[in-house]
């Protein structure tokens, strides 16, 4: 039964676009233009974020409608009601988009949104084909109409303007309609608060609630219910719902458990589609049971217990924020990254879940997760215990049940929410904020071991990217959680907390079918089934279906030659090859679990590929095989079922289960189609082994603890090693060294360090008890690198300009060097951004050749003075984060130049300058972490490149097919190089100066000499040095900025901080070769 309240908020409208259609092999034909036209640039980037692409597309055929397309779906059904007694009589179910077929799935994401995978482009002989646009999204609406009864499917199609305009609001275009025969849809939230008003004000119940001494009507609580298939009198040819009654206590107490006193013996069957009582009767007086005083669990209820105060705050901070990025649904997050859907009968969705896995790139792990049935069944055979078998997914809804998450109590960290939107049951827009919850949550350890010979240990703490939601269907609440693991893992969880669904006892009566809970109350036994459907991809490219599921038992050898000591056991596997076979069931005697592997793609030593499914805790069905509910619910006879995908079988059982007399409909028929599995696009169906019995406890009572219940996808051959290894260990415990006694500060002072040429050794120092050389010298040699080196390198950079009014295009420093870095310096004598303003800039040496990941985060402050030493102005210090897309980091607005100008301020014409640097955190020493580079064509780059790398291949596709290295990291720096020639060829023509066209040219001649196939650029450039040689009023100007950066480049210097890692590597080596 669905919540009778939400808190929604009204949604206004906003632009739109949608899903494309389920045959698309022509539509695509048609959109599509020669690859010799695609454009050559990109739009300048954001300040934050990767480069936004020159593409049409706003949203991703995956996404979930907005609030705007759900009203244009809306309105253009009502408009094509047939009178106005037809459209009055529409109730909007259920708005959701219509998710396109895999391949234009792959066109989205090749061309027109991240990943960006041009490898996913169709080709012809010509070489790829560039579409021109997606096709349109679609939104498909389950209508019930109030008047007839029936319920109908519409598909409409979202255009991205929607230009036809009548009476003022926007239309789309229906593609088709279809009225389904001999179906409920789900109940709505508003037909449950109308079917409570209706019952309350018949007169007979009235009767009835006085019978049993409640005269307020306002302490009554009616929880309709659908009524599922008993037998014909259930049929769908009227909507139906029989309320369960239960009674609170205190009318002024809203937050009272009014779940706590059930009423029983009052039959009531309520006819949904008319709205009123059809069937009535007070079959059997049952009292109330009487106020139980721990029935509540609000802050105020006392317990009588030990007191709780001394819990101390545990926060959770990530002063650097998250470790993920999200670009609209898209989420990247270490190696890992997918797309977020919500649908209202799902919920959550996750979409193209692919693993980035170094030079094999992305690597698609599933098509599509998400949970599309829950099954809830007692095991009271009494009334009117016995009809308590909700399908809350297809009854209810657990998308449109969904409420909003509150930081600091559902969700702790750096949260990013994402809203959600439906129809309510009129056809109004309302939005659920902060439906659905992406954080990072810390998992324990991740993988340790200690050398018990030198003591020497590694350990590293695991960390879980965690997408959720949270809803509530009656008296229950469900956490739906996935959780994406280093090592690859994928982990689907549910927690289940709420209140008991609960019955009334006669004085003195006990009930075997439930645990009593207090007097004259008890609990019945239950199950709790979750169905999750998985849409596999192992190692498969959207369109391909290369993939087989084999089952694995673990079996015991027999006694005899091969098992003279009684403890063999071995794993064997069996194929599943169609789908009569991969009906099964759990067996933990043999360990069972299954593997989807791909056929096609084999580890390194030459297995296949794979992904394995892992049981959680599990149970059968305990009612016997005639009862009434598994008519509907035939998916629950087996644990797993595997299905050839096809795009129209979504739910287990069936579309429309509610009051569905049709027995088996949904996993039961479709298997009996028996397709091949062998070589497929295969769809895991994991039942209620994903289930949990439930017999209460007191300990469940007033509101029930969380339990949690789950399974397991994980790499099985996927990776060639652990793909953990490479995580990074965690800086806090590696230097939290004051809780231990082993770690004493030694120091060691070194005098005339520059004269030493070869390896210095300390004296021995003691710790412990016993003297160190080796272990502990090098944890406190790391400690002092990590903490004294770049704390205290904080240098004073000095620079004096002499006739400084007379320079008036921008002037740079020497370099030097700072944090195991060299920078320089820029002024703008007549600003930069603000023109009235002395803007002065901190830059990164050589910017374009650092390799993708290199950070600095820098603390840095300018001082500016006249020749006599006084300050003229001191800024403030700033705290920034230096990289390859970022630079250059200062003030626009040091001083006003009318400052500068007047008398006295500046002596002789002399000014001089001051930067001091901490550089307070390496933040990447440059070596490409995984989940910030894509490898592009063999070439690992940045996210923000890969829109650039791709145009450059698809339009130059032999550009880098001679190049002459290997090596990861030279390949690199040479794309960086290229890409930098590129961007700098594509300025106007009069902004470039003689040394940046001179060391174009340089940079060619290195590219072209390193293999690069770049005659096109070569022309470019001949063509950009010709129109520069044509007049022009800023030549003087230019000429000047050449005489400045002529003498501003001295030869790099080696840092006093690569001395000392050179030094102490030495150190290191002498110590265990000599010792």
């Amino acid at each position: 039964m669905a919540s009778a309240s939400q808190k929604t908020t009204p949604c206004a409208h906003h632009g739109a676009s949608a899903p494309p259609p389920p045959k698309l092999l022509s539509a695509v034909e048609s959109v599509i233009r020669p690859v010799d036209s695609i454009p050559d640039t990109a739009k300048k980037p954001a300040n934050k974020g990767i480069s936004v692409t020159p593409r049409s597309e706003t949203k991703h055929p995956l996404d979930p409608l907005s609030a705007a397309e759900i009203s244009v779906a809306v309105a253009t059904v009502r408009a094509a009601g047939a009178n106005p007694e037809v459209r009055d009589s529409m109730r909007f179910i259920e708005v959701a988009s219509v998710e396109p077929e895999k391949h234009v799935v792959a066109l989205a994401d090749a061309y027109f949104f991240p990943p960006f995978q041009p490898s996913l482009l169709p080709r012809t002989k010509a070489g790829p084909v560039i579409p021109m646009k997606l096709p349109p999204r679609r939104a498909r609406l389950v209508v019930y109409n109030k008047t007839s009864n029936e319920t109908s499917v519409w598909i409409v199609e979202l255009s991205s303007v929607h230009a036809v305009t009548r009476g003022g609001h926007h239309r789309g275009r229906v593609v088709s309609s279809q009225v389904i025969p001999d179906v409920q849809p789900p109940m709505d939230a508003e037909e449950y608060a109308e079917c409570e008003a209706i019952v309350k004000d018949f007169p007979p119940f009235i009767e009835a609630m006085k019978r049993r001494g409640i005269d307020d009507m306002d302490l009554v609580m009616v929880d309709p219910w659908c009524v599922g298939y008993h037998s014909e009198a259930d049929a769908p040819s009227r909507r139906l719902a029989k309320p369960l009654i239960y009674c609170r206590t205190d009318s002024d107490c809203p937050m009272e458990n009014g779940y706590a006193r059930p009423v029983e013996g009052i039959y009531v069957l309520v006819d949904m589609q008319n709205m009123v009582v059809i069937e009535f009767e007070d079959r059997k007086f049952v009292p109330l049971p009487p106020p139980d005083p721990l029935r509540n669990y609000t802050p105020g209820e006392s317990r009588g217990g030990v007191d709780r105060s001394d819990v101390k705050p545990l926060e959770i901070i990530q002063p650097e924020g998250p470790s993920f990025r999200v670009r609209g649904y898209f989420v990247e997050w270490q190696k890992w990254n997918f797309r977020i859907g919500f649908t209202p009968r799902e919920g959550l969705v996750i979409h193209s879940v692919a693993y980035v896995d170094g030079s094999r790139g992305r690597r698609p792990v599933a098509h599509r997760l998400s949970f599309v049935e829950m099954v809830v069944p007692y095991g009271d055979p009494n009334e009117p215990h016995y009809r308590k078998n909700a399908f809350d997914a297809g009854e209810d809804g657990l998308g449109k049940n969904a409420h909003s998450l509150k930081k600091g109590c559902d969700c702790l960290g750096f949260i990013k929410y994402f809203d959600a939107h439906f129809t309510n049951f009129t056809g109004g827009v309302e939005t659920i904020e902060n439906c659905v919850c992406l954080h990072e949550e810390d998992h324990g350890i991740l993988w340790k071991h200690q050398d018990w010979r030198t003591g020497l240990a590694e350990v590293r703490r695991s960390r879980r990217l965690t997408v959720s939601f949270f809803c509530t269907v009656a008296n229950y609440e469900y956490g739906f959680y996935w959780h994406f693991y280093q090592d690859g893992k994928i982990e689907a969880e549910v927690k289940l907390t709420g209140i008991l669904s609960l019955g009334a006892l006669q004085p003195g009566e006990t009930r075997k079918y439930g645990t009593t809970i207090a007097p004259g109350l008890y609990a019945p036994v239950h199950q709790h089934f979750f169905i999750a459907r998985m849409d596999m991809s192992v190692d498969c490219k959207p369109g391909e279906a290369y993939n087989q599921v084999v089952e694995v038992n673990v079996k015991v050898d027999e006694p005899g030659e091969n098992n003279i000591h009684n403890n063999a056991f071995y794993a064997e596997e069996k194929l599943l090859r169609s789908e009569a076979e991969a009906t099964r069931d759990c067996d933990p005697f043999s360990a069972r679990h299954w593997i989807v592997r791909n056929t096609r793609t084999v580890n390194r030593t030459g297995q296949l590929t794979g992904y394995k499914l892992v049981p959680g805790s599990n149970c059968l069905p305990l009612a016997r095989p005639e009862a009434k509910f598994l008519r509907r619910a035939a998916f629950l006879k087996h644990n797993l079922w595997v299905t050839r995908y096809a795009p129209d079988e979504k739910f287990p059982g069936g579309e429309f289960p509610n009051q569905n007399p049709r027995a088996g409909e949904g996993l039961a028929t479709w298997v009996k189609q028996n397709r091949s599995l062998e070589e497929s696009d295969v769809v895991l169906w994991y039942v209620y082994v994903f289930g949990i019995t439930h017999v209460p406890r007191l300990e469940d009572w007033p509101v029930m603890p969380v339990e949690h219940i789950g399974f397991t996808l994980m790499p099985h051959g996927f990776f060639n090693c652990s793909p953990a290894v490479d995580v990074p260990p965690n800086p806090a415990c590696e230097l939290d060294t004051k809780d231990s006694e082993m770690e004493k500060a030694f120091r060691w002072e070194i005098n005339n360090f520059s004269e030493n040429k070869s390896v210095m050794k300390s004296d021995r120092f003691s710790s412990g008890g016993c003297e160190w050389y080796k272990t502990r010298i090098i944890k406190i040699f790391s400690f002092l690198i990590r903490n004294s080196i770049f704390e205290q390198m904080e240098k004073a950079f000095r620079w004096e300009i002499n006739n400084f009014s007379e320079n008036k295009s921008v002037m740079k420093s020497d370099r030097f060097s700072s944090g195991g870095c060299e920078w320089y310096l820029c002024v703008y004598p007549k600003g930069k951004i603000v023109d009235d303003h002395l803007s002065l800039f901190l830059n990164v040496v050589n910017f374009r050749k650092l390799l993708p990941g290199w950070r600095r985060q820098a603390s840095f402050s300018f001082v500016v003075l006249n020749q006599s030493g006084k300050v003229l102005h001191r800024t403030v210090e700033k705290s920034r984060l230096f990289c390859a897309e970022a630079p250059s980091w200062g003030n626009s607005k040091i001083l006003p130049l009318t400052k500068l100008q007047e008398d006295g301020v500046l002596e002789n014409n002399k000014l001089i300058i001051e930067v001091n640097i901490k550089v307070t955190k390496v933040a990447d020493e440059g070596k490409s972490t995984e989940n910030e580079i894509v490898v592009v064509h063999g070439f690992h780059v940045l996210n923000s490149q890969v829109v650039s790398v791709s145009n450059m291949f698809v339009k130059h596709p032999d550009v880098a097919v001679d190049i002459r290295s290997d090596i990861r990291e030279v390949k690199t720096a040479y794309m960086n190089i290229l890409l930098g020639l590129v961007q700098t060829l594509d300025k106007p023509p009069q902004s470039l100066s003689e040394t940046e066209l001179s060391n174009a040219d340089s940079e060619l001649s290195e590219l072209t000499d390193a293999g690069f196939k770049l005659d096109w650029l070569k022309s470019k450039l001949e063509e950009v040095s010709l129109k520069r040689k044509e007049p022009s009023s800023h030549l003087k100007v230019e000429l000047d900025k050449e005489k400045i950066e002529s003498t501003a480049a001295p030869a790099p210097r080696v840092s006093p901080f690569e001395c000392i890692v050179v030094l102490i590597k030495k150190f290191f080596l002498a110590c265990f070769a000599g010792h």
